[in-house]
């Protein structure tokens, strides 16, 4: 059931397609990967509007300056496989250098001090903002806490995050990435 529900995550990121899944499983459990993909894509889109109704500026996985979609589902980094992966930060840098050049970024001009301090923080605090939480904006009214929504995503290009999600440094079980997802959005 695992690897059927990671597939499902991989389905809906755009990493694999029927054909290639249908080399591990039946005809039958594509189907129900399928299934999975696409209401774990709908669940998503609804909470995510749901969050936008209560006032935090969210566009969920929208790319500002093209209006598309550059992701399906909530990115979800395993801490802990960055943590003991002695090639993590060399991925996670490599990663960062495709998203820049999608960008459109001049290859000579990338610097890897944001991506550098940006892991140093996932692996050591297991998030990327280290900033205290407050649920008061700027000019003092009191918000939902929302930083995990309004934080830009380091990687939105297809390739700087297959590179991550084929190194397994993406959870990939959509379960696991769902429930968080719940979580983080409703409250700790």
């Amino acid at each position: 059931a695992t690897e059927m529900r990671k597939a499902a995550t991989r389905l809906a990121e755009g990493f694999t397609d029927e054909d290639t899944l249908l080399k591990t499983f039946d005809k039958a459990e594509v189907e129900k990967i399928k299934t999975l993909s696409d209401s774990a894509m709908q669940f998503v889109n609804r909470l995510s509007k749901e969050v936008r109704d209560t006032g935090i500026e969210y566009s969920p996985n929208m790319n500002p300056k093209t209006g598309k979609v550059d992701y399906n589902l909530p990115q979800s980094h395993d801490t802990l496989k960055m943590a003991s992966t002695k090639d993590a930060r060399k991925i996670y840098q490599e990663a960062y250098r495709l998203e820049k050049l999608a960008e459109g970024k001049d290859p000579s001009k990338i610097n890897l001090k944001g991506i550098n301090k940006w892991f140093d923080s996932m692996v050591t605090y297991g998030r990327s903002d280290v900033a205290p939480l407050t649920p008061f904006k700027k000019d003092g009214t009191l918000r939902p806490l929302a930083s995990h929504f309004e934080q830009d995503r380091y990687f939105k290009s297809f390739e700087a995050r297959k590179l991550l999600s084929d190194n397994d440094f993406l959870k990939s079980d959509i379960d696991q990435v769902i429930k968080e997802y719940v979580v983080i959005s409703l409250g700790r």
